[in-house]
């Protein structure tokens, strides 16, 4: 993580000066189009080929390699304005438009991370691995604030030096061992609608992140109203900072067994402990409890009506009212 709070810190920087830069070099609206899309559409590219290619390349040696390709590029906008330069070096896909970059360096990050865990639930990881890259990428938009020159974003080219200290003795877990076969993997059956339903609001989500990035959001700030650089580094330090408590997971409520631990020992109440039941009406008075003894449900009736199974009564059977039960004289 010390790798990526590095290169956040280069992207929260970058997601001010870039920016600020295109606006005070004058280039022309199409311009700044071309190399925000450029930087845009690197990114994907970048996320593509090192999905499609990155486990049999390596996924050290492309973490390397995504530093190096960081450097040069984070090295081009410092020193050069020559448009067919910079799109160049935009469509590297390793330069970021927004604090919390979401190219192929997460991509790749993402894919390591549960290697790491050590058999522990990596949910936890996630949640530190965002944060971490928010607020190291807030505190790279804090940097704006000594000043606005090109040559800050060298610091790209540092953040990638020192990424490539941190990582140089990754532990090769991190790579994909006996998963990475020649056979081809199965396709996708009856997840596939599942599958096209998320990636569909995946790309309507980014459709409509494309239209304000905060690179372009700096360039529309300086331009047209004026903005200084240190107000706009405040403006996306605060933003960082909402994204970064964002990503903490609430409390969770305590597990089934938990709850029915402070309860007898042979029935949990239903309200708190019991998952519903769908296949009973909600306005059925029965209710279902757990007995720790043992691993199938026990149904309980309220006094006057009999006990009986839901396997005990064929599916398609109408329910009737229970019989009443004749009182003696």
């Amino acid at each position: 993580m010390a790798a990526q709070a590095a290169r956040a810190l280069a992207y929260g920087l970058g997601s001010v000066l870039i920016g600020v830069t295109l606006a005070r070099r004058g280039y022309s609206d199409a311009a700044v189009g071309a190399i925000l899309a450029a930087l845009l559409a690197g990114n994907a590219l970048a996320s593509v080929l090192l999905a499609r290619h990155g486990d049999h390349f390596g996924r050290r040696r492309s973490y390397r390699l995504l530093f190096v390709l960081m450097a040069l590029a984070g090295t081009v906008f410092a020193l050069t304005g020559w448009l067919p330069a910079l799109i160049a070096a935009a469509l590297t896909g390793t330069l970021s438009t927004d604090v919390v970059e979401s190219g192929p360096f997460t991509s790749l990050e993402q894919a390591m991370l549960p290697h790491t865990a050590e058999g522990r639930d990596p949910t936890p990881l996630f949640g530190t691995y965002n944060t971490v890259a928010t607020l190291a990428g807030s505190a790279g938009a804090l940097i704006a604030l000594v000043g606005s020159s090109p040559g800050l974003l060298l610091l790209y080219a540092i953040a990638a030096a020192a990424g490539l200290v941190f990582i140089r003795d990754l532990s090769a877990a991190v790579e994909v061992g006996h998963e990475l076969t020649p056979e081809p993997r199965p396709p996708l059956h009856r997840s596939r609608g599942i599958v096209a339903r998320l990636s569909g609001l995946f790309a309507l989500d980014s459709l409509g992140g494309g239209f304000v990035p905060q690179t372009f959001i700096a360039y529309l700030f300086t331009r047209k109203y004026d903005a200084s650089p240190e107000t706009l580094a405040l403006l996306f330090f605060a933003i960082g900072l909402l994204q970064a408590f964002s990503f903490q997971p609430p409390s969770a409520s305590p597990p089934a067994s938990a709850c029915c631990a402070r309860w007898s020992s042979r029935t949990c109440p239903p309200t708190s402990c019991s998952p519903p039941s769908p296949s009973r009406p909600a306005w059925a008075p029965q209710s279902r409890s757990f007995s720790p003894a043992s691993p199938s449900p026990r149904w309980t009736s309220p006094p006057g009506r009999p006990t009986s199974s839901p396997s005990s009564t064929p599916a398609n059977e109408p329910l009737r009212p229970p019989t009443p039960t004749p009182r003696a004289p």
